[in-house]
């Protein structure tokens, strides 16, 4: 049995296998397994450790609730309808890797993305950051999380006010935050819009405040549920090229839910195609392409690149005139 001593953390590893008891809050809400002895409380983790992933995912699921209808409801009132939202799913990225989570509404892409960030507890199975189990202080530090519907800003005070706030949250004084929000507004390009109150930006200036906020503490592991849906194709592609600067400069770990095939297909190192809750594919884009295919019942030149496709929509919504030349002439 653990007992209590001077350290605030025991390990204890066999046959590649870490226990792991630190001194946690009794009163944590975290469902995690603790051992009270006397007034201390010690949070037990179990893991297997994989020293060479920053995201490690090992048959992860989870069954939520579902509503029923009120006639169900006064027939059995007492029975649930389970919605299984992930089954046994496996993955992991290493440091400075570009994954790509992709698959049909309903999925469970958002829900994966939750359980990594802490703010859902897993059912079964194990999902750890940089070693530590999802959920836990020292798994969320180093997490970057940025969603599409960004709903937690202060509408009524400026862009950079709320950059100061969150960086306030990070422990991150004025003296240096400034310096950064400078520096991410221009990456970004939102430096323009900085004073300006947050319910007066466009839905894609909020998208790119909420990306600024994510990194604005210097995450190892970044987590992006469909940023780009608001971008206009230009702002999506310079985005792109930041998130791979990133990656490739400072050893980020991206995991990017995403419905965008051909952006998928030029950013990410590799994807992992969700359906149904379980993992019908990963590897990198051209290894799982006839598995996407299936999933979204396309064609192959759906997944064309950008340009091509352009080309394509253009010649057709645009017929030759009565001299036999093209009205809108593609660059």
């Amino acid at each position: 049995m653990l007992a209590p001593s001077a350290t605030s953390a025991i390990t204890i590893a066999h046959d590649g296998y870490v226990l792991r008891a630190s001194l946690g809050a009794p009163s944590s809400p975290l469902t995690v397994p603790r051992l009270r002895l006397g007034t201390t409380c010690w949070i037990l983790q179990l893991m297997h450790p994989d020293p060479e992933a920053a995201v490690l995912v090992r048959d992860l699921s989870k069954v939520f609730t579902g509503s029923r209808p009120l006639r169900e409801i006064f027939r059995s009132p007492f029975a649930r309808r389970k919605v299984v939202a992930l089954s046994g799913v496996s993955f992991r990225a290493s440091e400075g890797e570009v994954v790509g989570l992709i698959g049909p509404n309903g999925a469970g892409k958002t829900t994966l993305i939750k359980i990594l960030a802490g703010l859902v507890i897993a059912d079964a199975g194990e999902a750890t950051i940089l070693g530590s189990p999802a959920g836990l202080e020292s798994a969320r530090r180093h997490i970057g999380l940025v969603t599409a519907e960004e709903r937690s800003f202060f509408w009524r005070i400026s862009a950079k006010e709320n950059l100061r706030f969150f960086a306030a949250l990070h422990g991150i004084s004025k003296r240096r935050a400034d310096p950064l929000i400078a520096e991410m507004a221009s990456r970004l390009e939102i430096d323009a819009v900085l004073d300006r109150p947050v319910r007066e930006l466009s839905s894609g200036n909020r998208g790119r405040l909420a990306l600024a906020r994510g990194m604005l503490h210097g995450p190892r592991v970044l987590l992006l549920d469909e940023v780009a849906r608001a971008l206009d194709p230009g702002a999506a592609r310079r985005l792109r090229g930041i998130l791979r600067s990133l990656a490739d400069e400072t050893g980020i770990t991206i995991l990017y839910a995403i419905h965008d095939l051909p952006e998928v297909r030029r950013l990410c190192d590799r994807v992992v195609l969700l359906r149904e809750g379980k993992v019908a594919a990963q590897g990198d884009f051209e290894a799982v392409a006839p598995a996407v295919l299936d999933t979204f019942d396309l064609d192959v030149e759906d997944l064309d690149d950008t340009k091509t496709s352009l080309m394509k929509a253009t010649a057709e919504s645009c017929p030759e005139n009565e001299r036999g030349h093209s009205q809108t002439r593609v660059l």
